[in-house]
């Protein structure tokens, strides 16, 4: 990101029982737009509000993190999940897509998911998730993104 700074806000949470505002605070990298952007910590204390650590782009978390839920004190992470497949039905564009009768497709393909899970705490229906997904050009490349992403976490931890 183009700083590091700290940035304090408060909003006024949607819903019928919405009538206190609310804070969060981030720390960290930021873009020339003041969103979080590289490193950072966000912390939120409504009832479901995050204290997420990890990477920011544009304002979003991506790539690897860790998060607790405020109030019900469930535990989320994101990291990445190598792949390789030969179905012909899972394209780059539509992963959660899938046939009913899978057909195999004539070349092996290789990716990269970041996948968001939940590891403890209450069940979310709709996790695991993959977020964000990258094409590989090969089995090499595939290694060579995933031993990167763990030596990354190695250095956070």
């Amino acid at each position: 990101g183009d700083r590091d700074d700290s940035w304090h806000y408060t909003y006024k949470p949607s819903g019928l029982f919405g009538w206190n505002r609310e804070e969060f605070m981030y720390i960290g990298e930021v873009d020339s737009d003041g969103r979080p952007h590289g490193g950072g910590f966000w912390y939120d204390s409504s009832f479901h509000g995050e204290c997420l650590r990890g990477e920011w782009v544009h304002g979003a978390p991506a790539g690897m993190w860790f998060s607790r839920e405020y109030g019900t004190g469930a535990h989320f992470l994101q990291c990445a999940v190598g792949y390789a497949t030969a179905r012909s039905d899972c394209k780059k564009d539509t992963l959660h897509k899938s046939a009913l009768f899978p057909h195999k497709d004539q070349e092996l393909r290789f990716g990269l998911g970041q996948v968001e899970a939940s590891f403890a705490g209450g069940f979310f229906p709709f996790l695991p998730a993959v977020n964000y997904h990258s094409q590989m050009s090969s089995g090499e490349d595939l290694v060579e993104q995933l031993l990167q992403v763990y030596q990354k976490r190695q250095a956070h931890e």
